[in-house]
């Protein structure tokens, strides 16, 4: 056997789906996130148990979403769902740091590198992000029995 017996009955990875999920992950968190900012006056402690507990659970939707049509590879589409939503997060970071409004977004965004942002929170809150994406890939391969 050549190895190629195994992997008869998976597809690739699909990209665009997973960035698909990823994209739909982190707008839903955009709109969740400043609902609760509204709602509490930007309490950083509840902003925090939000966004770990909200990115986990919007990213077990989207990558059960995503792992739905790749037989065989569910918790890897899953994992690479969760993976887009991490990097969109990044651009979108960037993004939010080249204009002129990214006061409105974070006031002390221009203050701040990339290593003093790496909180541990901000750290757990990504990781949090695969491995919901991940759980629900899981989810969908048993649900489907592949």
């Amino acid at each position: 056997m050549n190895g190629h017996a195994a992997d008869a009955g998976k597809r690739a990875l699909g990209w665009g789906r997973a960035l698909v999920a990823g994209l739909g992950g982190e707008a839903s968190m955009m709109v969740i996130v400043g609902i609760t900012m509204m709602a509490t006056g930007g309490n950083q402690a509840t902003l925090n148990i939000v966004a770990l507990m909200a990115g986990f659970l919007l990213l077990l939707a989207w990558g059960h979403w995503a792992a739905r049509a790749t037989p065989g590879r569910h918790v890897q589409q899953g994992a690479a769902a969760g993976l887009c939503a991490v990097l969109v997060y990044y651009a979108f970071r960037a993004a939010a740091a080249t204009v002129i409004w990214a006061a409105a977004i974070d006031t002390n965004i221009s203050d701040r590198d990339f290593m003093t942002s790496l909180t541990p929170a901000f750290i757990l809150a990504n990781a949090l992000k695969i491995a919901g994406g991940a759980f629900g890939g899981w989810l969908s391969g048993r649900k489907t029995g592949r």
